[in-house]
């Protein structure tokens, strides 16, 4: 009875055991049939071997997209060398395969006629775009020996090598004949798309000695290296021959876009400082009409106004009756208002009646003790500034008699503020009254800008003569 139990036992336990060998080679052999996972999970996890089984098994699934699953890895350790993380869901299987560095499942699927060009609609880039982003060297050359497009396109005119971002991509795809210059849809060449992307300054030297111009639509170039506050972008630009915007597009100067405030820019001072060195003018206007210097004393940055002083701001430019005094006075800015009076003095006068308008006496007492040091008699001012302002008498129930003055006038409120683009179209009309324009001369003189004088007096000739 012993023996046979025992009997009885090993032969069950040799039925399990069997039972257990034949349902592994069944599950190898069927494991593809009964999986509800997607071919890119395999893909994903480096497994070819069993997606290039399911392949064969299901043929329609070499052109499906791949399917949602919860078994689907964003990246594994052995996956996508240094490109960005890919969510497989959406992707065909070989631009799948292209950003894994599959090349055997790439093999297969292009023997069975997989269209290398056609573009993903989950996210607008065909096989050799994935791969080129993705740093795949290997997968980029199967691919172009296969007879993909070096220059295929997608719906943004994207080239590939506008997603390029290693050095040895890029040679190899401008060795093979891709264009280096080609516009997108919003006009970038691909070197431009590599700025915009921050990628290192060796990927865009490869891409120069390569072929590819930094010098088309450069001042764009440099202005996406200005926000992104990368200093060797910069240097790299200029160096290679990009200079200030053309006549007409000053909404893009690099210089105005560093210094305003409401810019949010690393290393501002450094990038100010390498592009004045490379002889930027600080005296350019945005479409706005402010300057460099206007920008930088709205953002109150002492060390930005002291180095654009330093190398040639115009301190009379900045904006429509508001240049930069006007600005440092309004905001209280003694030690922006002390360095724009040391670089010139006729902020002093700019800046004495910008306090007693805006009832900043402080400010103005300030202003005052300035002028007192530079030997201006105060006193005679006053009478000058009265005798231009034509002060009148009015009564007030409250203080008696007032002493008021009068209104200053359009034409001498541009005198004083200096504001000589507006000036000249005010000029322009034919009805300017020759008392406001004699006005205007006296201005200039008390306020120290001869400069506008010769403007005024051509339009007093031009009156008489029409007279």
């Amino acid at each position: 009875m012993t023996n046979r139990l025992k009997l009885g036992v090993v032969i069950f336990s040799g039925m399990v055991c069997a039972v257990t060998i034949l349902c592994y080679f069944i599950s190898i052999k069927t494991d593809e049939a009964v999986t509800p996972v997607s071919p890119c999970y395999f893909i994903s996890m480096g497994d070819e071997d069993r997606a290039v089984r399911l392949f064969k098994t299901y043929p329609d699934k070499m052109l499906m997209p791949c399917e949602p699953s919860e078994h689907i890895v964003e990246e594994t350790e052995d996956s996508m060398n240094g490109g960005d993380s890919w969510e497989q869901e959406g992707l065909y299987p070989l631009s799948c395969a292209s950003a894994y560095g599959r090349l055997k499942v790439i093999r297969y699927l292009v023997s069975k006629g997989v269209d290398t060009d056609v573009l993903n609609p989950s996210c607008d880039r065909a096989a050799l775009h994935i791969a080129v982003e993705n740093n795949q060297m290997q997968v980029v050359k199967l691919l172009v020996n296969l007879g993909a497009k070096i220059d295929v396109i997608n719906n943004s005119k994207n080239t590939p090598l506008h997603y390029v971002s290693a050095p040895k991509v890029a040679e190899f795809l401008l060795k093979n004949g891709a264009a280096s210059n080609r516009l997108d849809s919003n006009g970038k060449t691909p070197i431009q798309s590599a700025i915009l992307r921050q990628m290192p300054v060796n990927l865009l030297l490869t891409m120069k000695n390569s072929g590819c111009d930094p010098k088309i639509n450069g001042h764009q170039s440099l202005k996406f290296a200005v926000s992104s506050g990368n200093i060797e972008t910069i240097e790299f630009l200029l160096e290679s021959g990009v200079s200030q915007v053309p006549a007409g597009e000053s909404d893009e100067y690099a210089l105005i876009y560093a210094c305003d405030p409401n810019n949010d820019i690393k290393e501002r001072l450094q990038i100010v400082n390498c592009l004045m060195t490379a002889g930027f003018n600080p005296n350019l206007v945005d479409r706005l009409g402010y300057t460099a210097l206007r920008h930088a004393v709205a953002g109150r940055n002492k060390p930005l106004v002291e180095l654009l002083c330093k190398n040639g701001a115009d301190l009379k430019l900045g904006h429509t009756l508001a240049p930069p005094i006007v600005r440092a006075v309004w905001d209280d800015e003694f030690e922006i208002v002390d360095l724009l009076i040391k670089a010139g003095e006729r902020n002093l006068y700019l800046g004495w009646y910008t306090a007693k308008k805006h009832k900043k006496e402080k400010i103005r007492l300030y202003f005052e003790e300035k002028l007192k040091k530079k030997g201006v008699d105060m006193n005679k001012w006053y009478r000058d500034f009265n005798d231009i302002f034509f002060i009148r008498e009015e009564f007030s129930k409250d203080h008696g008699k007032l002493r008021v003055y009068d209104t200053v006038g359009k034409l001498c409120q541009m005198v004083m503020e200096h504001d000589q683009v507006e000036l000249s179209k005010h000029l322009s009309h034919d009805d300017v009254d020759k008392k406001q324009i004699e006005r205007g001369i006296q201005v200039a003189n008390l306020f120290g800008h001869e400069d506008m004088i010769p403007d005024l007096q051509r339009k007093l000739e031009t009156q008489k003569e029409n007279k």
